[in-house]
């Protein structure tokens, strides 16, 4: 079991969306820390799957602050992203590009900065 359960508030079975916001921004400032999650493939895969069933949400916050999650995961854990890429980034970074909100897109943009 992982170190740090930032992600715990964000799961998807998480009712209360002012929690899963907030649990996306725990993991946004966490991500540097979580070397260790991210050495093992299933720690790995779960904190990857509540980042991106973060970016599928109609709240505003918290797909903002999952899509910053995984511009931060590109950033720190590059090497493991190759295989999140063609399975769901790419699909999930060009969608933001498309949004009509300002914040989602500028994401999308920051993604591929």
């Amino acid at each position: 079991s992982s170190g740090i359960n930032a992600e715990y508030g964000m799961r998807k079975e998480e009712q209360n969306e002012r929690v899963r916001a907030a649990g996306a921004q725990a993991l946004f400032n966490a991500l540097e820390f979580c070397k260790d999650q991210f050495d093992k493939t299933v720690e790995r895969n779960y904190i990857m799957q509540v980042i991106c069933e973060g970016t599928q949400t109609a709240n505003i916050k918290l797909r903002v602050a999952s899509l910053q999650c995984l511009s931060k995961c590109m950033s720190l854990y590059y090497k493991y992203m190759e295989h999140y890429m063609s399975q769901a980034l790419f699909a999930i970074t060009l969608s933001a590009l498309d949004s009509p909100e300002d914040q989602i897109a500028l994401q999308g943009i920051e993604f591929w900065s």
